[in-house]
């Protein structure tokens, strides 16, 4: 075989260098599609910020890290006057489900207390959270948890989860974050992507009854 190829290039020097040429393009090119991919392979598929969340066996707990208090800072905001909103996103697939209520004043009126609440039932996840109470003080202020019972929990399914606190004095506060599991590692962020017509209506209510009172 090696003496084939010698007379090969002895006989015909330009094709055998220009065949020399087309490999040593060739070789390049793939080292730089190696180098290029090699380049992205730490790169984080989703954004990755300080949020209060982390990944459990079978869901997702987030710890509320901040108080909001009503108008003269006296109260919290109750339960009764929260409102939720959720969507799971995967691929080009959107799913969610209307606004509701969030938690429940009776069942979350004791230190340690606790509720469960289905938010969705679909085809990409149904969506189960368990809310529990630090302080007894019926409002979702600091320390207070969400744990998100999520089935089934795939990788790269995005999880977003919107909370308004009305105040019925001054406005009140908004929350969206978004988390998604990505080969066993969770990333979460502060979001926008639910907009802000959907919590915008109970601001404005909550504006509207404190100018009637």
């Amino acid at each position: 075989m090696f003496r084939r190829f010698t007379s090969y290039v002895t006989s015909r020097p330009r094709r055998t260098v220009a065949i020399i040429l087309t490999l040593a393009v060739a070789f390049f090119v793939a080292v730089a599609g190696l180098a290029l991919e090699l380049s992205h392979f730490d790169q984080a598929p989703y954004p990755s910020q300080k949020v209060p969340v982390k990944l459990v066996n079978d869901g997702v707990i987030y710890t509320q890290d901040i108080t909001f208090r009503i108008g003269n800072g006296t109260a919290v905001t109750p339960y009764s006057w929260m409102k939720i909103q959720i969507r799971v996103s995967s691929g080009g697939t959107s799913i969610g489900m209307p606004i509701e209520d969030f938690g429940n004043g009776s069942l979350l009126s004791e230190a340690g207390s606790s509720m469960t609440q289905v938010l969705m039932t679909s085809t990409l996840a149904n969506v189960t959270i368990n809310i529990t109470e630090s302080s007894g003080d019926g409002g979702f202020d600091e320390g207070d948890t969400i744990f998100f019972h999520l089935v089934p929990l795939r990788s790269d399914v995005i999880f977003t989860m919107g909370l308004v606190w009305p105040d019925h004095v001054a406005g009140g506060m908004v929350m969206e974050i978004s988390f998604a599991v990505h080969h066993g590692k969770l990333f979460a962020w502060y979001s926008d992507y639910l907009g802000d017509s959907w919590y915008w209506q109970f601001l404005t209510k909550a504006a509207a009854d404190q100018s009637v009172g």
